[in-house]
């Protein structure tokens, strides 16, 4: 299983004598990178482990892609008021299940959206996970510029996951 620490993700606010700055955040990957999670295949959402902490009881989770050849960032999963103690996310998590609040992909669907990219072409999978101190209450219409605007005030916590084409990551 790869980790890697948070890094800014652009959705915290400047901290104040009153914010701390938030916390890095480990994030892992509990299954692997397969074809069950593209389009596809069984199009499931992966299954995920960070770091809890104490005073970030909730969460918020995107996933995106980023072709090798420059093309546009690809949105396949965002989802927000995941309870975020337990520190683990099983795989599969359906359209319209909830918890966690799950938003639009970059195909207009709500839920996962898994990559349909051919193996060797060069994707790259980024995924982020805010901790949060309080609860979004937002509707899956949300836009992906919004969920951080409105996620930025409550950020405890941040982690990011990189995947490239030629990481071997598997499951535990």
């Amino acid at each position: 299983m790869r980790l890697l620490t948070a890094l800014s993700l652009g959705c915290a606010p400047e901290p104040t004598p009153t914010l701390r700055p938030p916390a890095d955040v480990s994030l892992a990957l509990r299954s692997p990178v397969d074809g069950d999670w593209g389009c596809r295949g069984a199009n499931r959402s992966p299954a995920l482990a960070w770091e809890a902490l104490a005073d970030a009881p909730f969460a918020v989770l995107v996933v995106q892609s980023q072709p090798e050849d420059g093309g546009p960032p690809r949105l396949h999963w965002s989802a927000w008021d995941l309870p975020a103690t337990e520190g683990l996310l099983p795989t599969g998590i359906r359209p319209g299940q909830a918890p966690p609040i799950q938003g639009l992909a970059s195909d207009g669907a709500v839920g996962w959206s898994g990559p349909c990219d051919a193996p060797g072409t060069g994707l790259r999978l980024r995924v982020e996970i805010w901790l949060l101190d309080a609860p979004l209450k937002a509707p899956p219409t949300l836009e992906l510029e919004a969920l951080r605007e409105r996620s930025a005030p409550h950020v405890r916590g941040l982690g990011l996951l990189q995947i490239g084409p030629t990481d071997a990551i598997s499951g535990p």
